[in-house]
């Protein structure tokens, strides 16, 4: 009776600690699937498969536009639509508007436009002076950074002045004609931090030839200015672009729109 009272007892002890093993191991189970869930590492790469260009890579790709890192991208790349605007996903023919499943946002917050439905409309080929550095992500986004499903993302981030103080001037130009001057500086004070950037393009491109004496041009001149104020607590943030182009015509074939 007492070998068989004995060998009860010796059960009950190892089933018991199983199921206190099984508990201590499930609770830190759940302890690391609430932190995992909740890090930042896992809901940023929830937005996507992503291409990280960072600062030390633009640098050594000479982008100066998003145009640029755009057509170096792995899968998405830049093309214009038969009116020359920005439009990755066109055919080139003469279509509407196409990309507007392409998000982008600048410093978390998100350029749209209301006619299209994306900033690529009007930031595609946007200087690139200001920034840090640019993700992006491709397949659908979370809902958590676009209230509509996405193709791609793009997140722009500028410079910080704690990194980038000081000013900077560039002046560029090509053999056909453009020109490009840029004015960019930023400072960091106890109580808060800011940034003035300026640019000015004037671009001179190859004619398209349709067939009659007066070919289709494809000049534009830009102004771009982006700023920001911030503090612990509080940004003002100012964009304002202004774009004047010669672009292609969509049903004439001897006509040149002026937008």
């Amino acid at each position: 009776m007492s070998y068989i009272f004995k060998t009860v007892i010796f059960f009950i002890a190892i089933f018991s600690a199983i199921g206190l093993e099984a508990t201590s191991v499930e609770a830190l189970l759940n302890e690391y699937s609430d932190k995992n869930a909740l890090s930042q590492k896992t809901i940023d790469e929830n937005k996507g498969h992503l291409y990280l260009f960072s600062r030390e890579r633009l640098e050594k790709m000479h982008a100066e536009t998003l145009k640029d890192v755009l057509a170096l991208s792995p899968v998405l790349k830049y093309n214009e639509n038969r009116f020359g605007l920005p439009d990755p996903v066109s055919s080139g023919g003469a279509e509407p508007f196409k990309s507007n499943f392409i998000r982008l946002y600048i410093d978390g917050v998100e350029i749209t436009q209301g006619w299209m439905g994306s900033g690529m409309l009007l930031y595609g080929d946007m200087n690139i002076d200001f920034v840090d550095h640019i993700e992006l992500y491709l397949m659908t986004t979370s809902f958590e950074n676009s209230v509509e499903p996405a193709y791609a993302t793009i997140f722009i981030y500028s410079k910080d002045p704690k990194r980038d103080s000081g000013g900077k001037v560039s002046l560029r130009v090509d053999n056909k004609g453009g020109n490009n001057q840029g004015i960019h500086y930023s400072e960091a004070k106890e109580e808060y931090s800011y940034m003035l950037n300026y640019s000015h393009t004037k671009t001179r491109r190859d004619k398209v030839d349709n067939g009659t004496t007066q070919p289709l041009s494809r000049d534009y001149e830009r102004s771009q200015f982006f700023g920001y104020v911030k503090s612990e607590d509080q940004i003002f943030h100012l964009q304002v672009m202004k774009k004047e182009t010669d672009s292609l015509a969509g049903l004439s074939y001897d006509a040149t729109v002026k937008c």
